[in-house]
């Protein structure tokens, strides 16, 4: 049961990946939320190709728990948290993942886990929030957040997959809410006749870089073929914003011009001038501008200014 003790809660933040879990200690001051410091970072149990995804579900949850109530030290908890997937209806659980937890009652399993290791919840969290609208809502709405003050944004990170949102008239969208105009980006085929995400995410470009250091570290080194694994990428990332500029440009809501593109997660790593020079090559004038992120917490700062918009 909820303890009506949120002024004295410890706000923590779970930005779920597909493959990862960062935990965040949050803090909000007279600027708004901010990060204090990242508490934990694991990886989710691996999933066998056998395995049931529930079970493997119930397993990640346990690890959540216990890394949560490792975090909380005692104190009462204000949670929120994003994970990838597809939600159920009532938002609290994950009906599909290609990589990540499937758990039809995560939240419900989560809280219950905390209960058994004696965690006091103070603020209950409403719903599992899209990596994608609560990193796009961090970085929009957080200190330091790259799309602040802008009118129209886009949010696209790389992990396992692709984390996308949108910032339109000042509001941060879900893409669930327009995906019957605005398609998410792994449906869509690029000009090679892959998914973006295939394109695009860490785990793509991984593959096609091959085994041995990380593909950042190895172009660093002078690796050439380094080098042409990440110019491809840079041409899919451009190709993408021009899809996405034309979409918004002919939307259903008017002609929208995107001012501002936000690249977080990997792509920190991934992209330096060079990488962007090829992007920008793909787009023709007006060009958005291209911003990497600075805020490494943004999906776990989103998520909370999310629950906090549920609540108002």
């Amino acid at each position: 049961m909820a303890l009506d003790t949120r002024d004295q809660a410890r706000s923590l933040g779970v930005d779920g990946g597909a493959t990862h879990v960062r935990l965040w200690s949050l803090a909000r001051d007279a600027s708004g939320w901010r990060a204090e410091q990242q508490l934990a970072r694991f990886a989710w149990p691996s999933r066998e190709a056998a395995e049931a995804r529930e079970h493997h579900g119930a397993r990640c949850v346990v690890e959540l728990a216990d890394a949560l109530a490792q975090a909380a030290s005692g104190e009462p908890v204000a949670l929120a948290l994003c994970m990838p997937g597809r939600k159920t209806d009532d938002r609290r659980g994950i009906a599909e993942s290609n990589h990540g937890p499937v758990a039809a009652d995560f939240l419900g399993s989560l809280e219950h886990e905390l209960a058994e290791r004696g965690v006091r919840i103070a603020r209950r969290p409403t719903r599992l929030f899209g990596d994608g609208h609560a990193a796009t809502a961090g970085e929009f709405r957080g200190a330091d957040g790259a799309l602040v003050g802008v009118r129209n944004g886009y949010y696209l990170g790389a992990g396992t997959g692709l984390a996308e949102g949108l910032v339109l008239g000042r509001e941060v969208i879900a893409l669930d809410w327009i995906d019957a105009w605005f398609p998410k980006a792994w449906t869509l085929r690029a000009g090679s006749g892959e998914t973006f995400e295939a394109e695009l995410s860490g785990l793509g470009i991984a593959r096609r870089a091959g085994p041995g250091p990380f593909v950042e570290r190895r172009r660093a080194a002078g690796d050439r073929a380094a080098l042409e694994v990440l110019d491809r990428a840079a041409r899919a990332l451009g190709e993408l914003v021009a899809c996405r500029v034309a979409t918004l440009a002919s939307s259903p809501l008017g002609a929208i011009a995107l001012d501002r593109v936000v690249l977080g997660q990997h792509f920190v790593e991934l992209v330096d001038a060079r990488f962007l020079d090829v992007a920008t090559r793909e787009l023709r004038p007006p060009q958005p501008a291209f911003v990497v992120s600075r805020l490494p917490a943004a999906a776990a700062l989103g998520a909370h200014l999310l629950e906090e918009s549920d609540r108002s």
